[in-house]
């Protein structure tokens, strides 16, 4: 049996080598998000273009993996004991890779952004919204909560119709992100809170980002309306 004192050594050092571990993870997908970003640099595209390349990658992967998810979740009976229970280790794996890869995403999007389309990074849905993504998502793995996390990772379905559409411009379709956008980040995100109200730390956090998405959501009705006039 170990002393105290070597097993804090011995815990101490199983923390950094899971850190390391996870970090190289980060690093592997921020690699593939810059070799995706390259692939379109004969590829002739409009700043905004360029500018949605990533963020088409990145909610593409994350929308299907929060359908896998909430298919769980629905299995279930939306009973969050449940969820966890029937949790797989292969569930395990995939949420915390799912959000390695988001991370990834976030960093190299930020790295590329400030160089290549600076002007669609500088604003609330750039710095400060990675910035706020990268330390929830490194929140959510701390506390332990990262399979309950990638629940909300439906709510990435209409930013990857605004991202495809910008991308490629014959596919855009204001009525679907508008549609997708009301109903997955307002109203099946508000569900979403109510069942895991029990989770103080997912409240504290999922409550401001709601409101963030109501006043998003008003903001795109009013630019609506104001075309249609």
């Amino acid at each position: 049996m170990l002393n105290p004192e070597m097993a804090s050594w011995v815990q101490l050092l199983s923390l950094l080598f899971t850190i390391c571990i996870e970090a190289s993870v980060v690093y592997l997908c921020s690699i593939e998000f810059s070799k995706i970003y390259m692939s379109y640099a004969n590829v002739t595209l409009t700043l905004r273009q360029r500018a949605f390349v990533l963020s088409m990658y990145s909610s593409g992967v994350l929308c299907i993996v929060g359908l896998y998810f909430n298919s769980i979740l629905y299995y279930n009976s939306f009973d969050i004991k449940q969820y966890i229970t029937n949790f797989t280790l292969y569930d395990f794996a995939l949420s915390k890779i799912s959000i390695h890869m988001f991370t990834g995403y976030l960093i190299m999007d930020l790295s590329i952004g400030m160089r290549d389309y600076r002007s669609y990074i500088n604003s609330l849905t750039g710095y400060v919204h990675h910035i706020v993504y990268i330390f929830v998502n490194i929140l959510s793995l701390y506390t332990g909560l990262y399979p309950l996390y990638c629940i909300f990772m439906i709510a990435e379905i209409p930013t990857f119709i605004l991202s495809a559409g910008s991308v490629y411009p014959r596919y855009r379709s204001d009525i679907s992100f508008g549609i997708t956008f009301a109903l997955t980040r307002i109203v099946y995100f508000t569900f979403i809170i109510y069942i895991l109200r029990q989770f103080n730390v997912i409240v504290y956090f999922a409550i401001p980002i709601l409101f963030l998405h109501v006043y998003w959501f008003y903001r795109f009705v009013i630019r609506q309306l104001k075309t249609c006039i």
